[in-house]
């Protein structure tokens, strides 16, 4: 499947906040309103990025995004989420790809992100593209249950 990527704006908070919600579960409370994405896309140094199937209509839904902050010459993913419809095909990885290419230009030569420990998968794709882990905050992710999971902070240099 051909990707193709373009910018999130505050109008597309909706879009996203949807798509948001497709892409994590909802025990641990991870999901942003589209409040949520108008807000932090007002506040400077944030960027989105989302992808979409090449060819695909501009209504039909976004299939994977992230979001993030820069601050200086360092970024921090804040979210990144892939509709669960399309995961295991390599759609993190290309909008990952394409982030790095995006910070490159943007001369950002560090990026951080946190992760839950349990999170198999995503830690897997990150080790994959060169993340190291750095820390470790624990009790950092609370479920709805109220069990608490640890979250592991994690560096790629660009």
């Amino acid at each position: 499947m051909k990707i193709e990527f373009q910018d999130i704006r505050s109008a597309d908070a909706e879009a996203l906040a949807s798509l948001n919600t497709a892409s994590f579960p909802t025990a641990w409370g991870e999901r942003w309103s589209a409040g949520d994405v108008k807000s932090a896309l007002s506040m400077g140094g944030v960027r989105a990025r989302a992808a979409k199937a090449d060819g695909s209509a501009k209504s039909d839904p976004l299939i994977g995004f992230v979001l993030a902050r820069q601050v200086m010459d360092e970024a921090e993913i804040l979210l990144i989420g892939v509709d669960t419809q399309f995961r295991r095909q390599g759609i993190g990885q290309k909008l990952l790809e394409d982030f790095f290419k995006d910070a490159k230009s943007r001369r950002i030569r560090r990026v951080f992100l946190e992760v839950r420990e349990c999170n198999e998968a995503a830690r897997a794709l990150y080790r994959k593209l060169g993340f190291i882990t750095v820390g470790q905050r624990p009790g950092y992710y609370r479920n709805k249950a109220g069990k608490t999971a640890p979250a592991l902070t994690l560096e790629r240099r660009i």
